[in-house]
């Protein structure tokens, strides 16, 4: 019998350690009643040396809950405790009140007492026959393996007024498994709602549960994945060469300068110097001459820069995009001129 009681105490307490790491979805219902049946062996207290006489033995209880709310427990509970080496049971009929504890999951833990009727007969050392009132303090957890139906697993320590000579108490404690069916409440359980998180750790307005690239900096444009988008980069500068001249003339240095800033801020990209003409002479003439000045910026930015050659590439487009008239001299000095475009992403 006691190596009975060991392994209902630790399945009790691995039980209740249980509830706190398995915990998952809510089954705990506002008016619910539930009705069960558990059994256990019964394990009298020492008072005036009767725990020999008495010895351990079997107790049967039953139980009918009504869940006052989520939290609270009122129950009436019924015990059987038999000890057969002296003929002798306890009986209990106890309302009680218990607190279910706020776990979310399977796993519902709860604590309670009760006071109430109690028989017992043919006590040791005390009146064969007597009707008294009996305490009752327990400690349980129901786990849910289905809607509906839980496996209970309760320690109940009862105490009884007793009027024999001798034997003015008694106690018991009881551990047990048993099974309990819940009905009657107004809405089924329901598993618990996902919760969407709009944590946004890199900043860049895309939530990290659907950002497939973190850790984008700060500022950067972004597409709805979170990734940084492609984004074209123009910048004109304005270069002028003598008639048929690619030579770059040392005023324009500073231009291209400001060219190479931009590229040493942005090491990993790929460059497109493009160079273009006003509509004066062969289109032909005026396509090479496009071509020749756009590698004239691109040697000086090699040379002059450090600007590695294979991120540089020299376009000739000559008369072909301009961007204003070539009917005056403004328009066409406007349209003789040399675009970088790079891309970044």
């Amino acid at each position: 019998m006691k190596q009975l009681v060991i392994c209902f105490a630790i399945l009790f307490g691995v039980t209740v350690a249980g509830a706190a790491a398995f915990a998952e979805t809510a089954v705990d219902r506002e008016g619910a009643w539930g009705v069960g049946l558990g059994v256990g062996p019964n394990l009298p207290s020492p008072v005036d040396a009767v725990e020999d006489e008495l010895g351990s033995d079997i107790g049967f209880a039953g139980w009918v809950r009504y869940h006052v709310s989520k939290r609270w427990q009122l129950a009436l509970h019924f015990e059987r405790l038999e000890f057969k080496k002296q003929a002798t049971s306890l009986n209990f009929l106890n309302p009680s009140l218990a607190y279910r504890f706020d776990f979310t999951g399977a796993w519902r833990p709860y604590l309670g007492a009760g006071v109430g009727y109690a028989h017992a007969i043919n006590f040791p050392r005390s009146t064969d026959d007597q009707h008294t009132f009996g305490l009752t303090a327990l400690a349980g957890v129901d786990y849910f393996f289905r809607p509906n139906f839980a496996v209970t697993f309760e320690v109940t320590a009862d105490y009884i007024k007793l009027d024999g000579n001798k034997a003015k108490s008694a106690q018991t404690t009881t551990p047990m498994i048993g099974l309990t069916y819940y009905f009657g409440a107004a809405d089924e359980p329901q598993a618990p709602k996902k919760v969407v998180s709009n944590v946004d750790t890199d900043g860049d307005g895309v939530p990290d549960r659907r950002d497939a690239c973190p850790g984008t900096p700060r500022g950067v444009q972004v597409n709805r994945l979170g990734c940084e988008v492609k984004k074209k980069i123009e910048l004109t500068i304005s270069v002028e060469f003598e008639t048929n001249s690619d030579v770059l003339r040392e005023q324009y240095h500073a231009e291209v300068a400001k060219l190479a800033e931009l590229l040493v801020e942005h090491p990993e990209e790929a460059v497109v110097i493009e160079g273009h003409t006003d509509a004066m002479g062969a289109r032909d003439m005026n396509i090479d001459l496009s071509m020749r000045r756009a590698a004239s910026v691109v040697n000086h930015l090699v040379t002059a820069h450090g600007i590695a050659q294979s991120r540089l590439q020299a376009k000739g487009y000559g008369p072909d995009r301009p961007i204003d008239s070539n009917e005056t001299p403004e328009g066409r000095a406007r349209n003789r001129r040399v675009v970088v475009v790079f891309s970044t992403q």
